[in-house]
């Protein structure tokens, strides 16, 4: 069963996965597989990058800013890392932008 997400001590929300056993069957456990995130491999959630996007393009902050606001925060994130996040963000707004 998957749960809502708790953020850790780094900042980061991670979902909660939980382990069912058959009561029945001895020694078999069974996982839901981890949700599909935008970045695969990836620590933001769509959340993240939505948020980014929203904050370079409708409250017009740079990603110099956002970088030293999450540096502040304790959450060390690059520069081009931001870049990559709204390029992979914008990718999956194209279909919405050419209907």
């Amino acid at each position: 069963m998957l749960a809502g997400g708790d953020a850790g001590a780094d900042g980061i929300a991670s979902p909660r996965i939980y382990d069912l056993a058959c009561r029945a069957c001895a020694g078999v456990v069974v996982q839901r597989p981890a949700p599909v995130r935008l970045i695969e491999g990836g620590l933001p959630t769509e959340a993240t990058v939505a948020h980014v996007m929203v904050s370079r393009y409708a409250d017009h902050l740079p990603l110099y800013r956002q970088a030293g606001i999450l540096a502040r925060q304790g959450i060390l994130v690059d520069r081009a890392t931001l870049a990559a996040w709204v390029g992979t963000g914008a990718a999956e707004l194209v279909p919405v932008f050419l209907r």
